[in-house]
């Protein structure tokens, strides 16, 4: 189980430096907390949720 939670975090973590190696611009939301929130954000939590 714990071998498989690190393989999925590592997977997380490609996703997002897939948004961070690309040339494209950060596209982000600012939540109600006054937080940001970018597009690899939503992406890698999207991708934790769907697999947990």
């Amino acid at each position: 189980m714990k071998e498989a939670l690190i393989q999925i975090t590592r997977e997380a973590g490609e996703i997002l430096l897939q948004y961070f190696h690309s040339d494209r611009p950060i596209e982000y939301e600012i939540k109600d907390d006054r937080s940001p929130v970018t597009e690899a954000d939503k992406a890698s939590d999207r991708y934790l949720r769907e697999t947990l």
